[in-house]
């Protein structure tokens, strides 16, 4: 991703939206971390919202594999590894589906400031759970219409993804 903005003095970085992989057997439960990757600079965020899709082989949700809140009662994501956001954790995006659920949409935010991004930094972690027959390749495809998923500096300004590094 690359950070574009009109303030003077801000650094020029390359950071790239990037989701982990993971593995389970038929009937457990598993998570993934959606996490930055920054080879260059120091690209600041204030506010993220990031939209997940879940799909089969053949591009189709599946029907045996969904997506699942950290925290169902308060509609939290879990907390990522080395997370950018040390004090908060993600939360249901409004108007977008809940879990569980193919479509996974968080969001977080700081009341104040901004904190750096630093290479590997997380954004929050996405548990999902996988039912008895379920066996199979499953991709987690990142939204990458701005609406959907998008990145902020403190003063307001987006921070433009890169590349977007989903997982099968």
């Amino acid at each position: 991703m690359l950070l574009l903005g009109g303030v003077p003095g801000r650094a020029v970085a390359e950071v790239m939206l990037t989701v982990s992989d993971a593995q389970v057997t038929e009937g457990e439960s598993g998570f993934l971390d959606v996490y930055l990757s920054v080879p260059s600079g120091t690209p600041m965020l204030a506010f993220y919202m990031i939209e997940l899709k879940l799909s089969d082989q053949e591009g189709q949700p599946p029907s045996g594999v969904r997506f699942v809140y950290d925290d169902p009662a308060k509609k939290e994501f879990g907390k990522a590894d080395r997370p950018v956001f040390t004090n908060t954790k993600a939360v249901q995006t409004t108007a977008r589906p809940g879990l569980p659920g193919t479509i996974a949409a968080a969001n977080d935010f700081l009341l104040a400031g901004e904190e750096p991004i630093m290479d590997g930094a997380g954004l929050f972690r996405l548990a999902f759970e996988t039912s008895l027959g379920s066996q199979g390749v499953y991709s987690v495809i990142i939204e990458t219409d701005e609406l959907r998923t998008n990145l902020f500096d403190g003063l307001a300004n987006p921070v433009t993804i890169q590349a977007f590094n989903t997982v099968q």
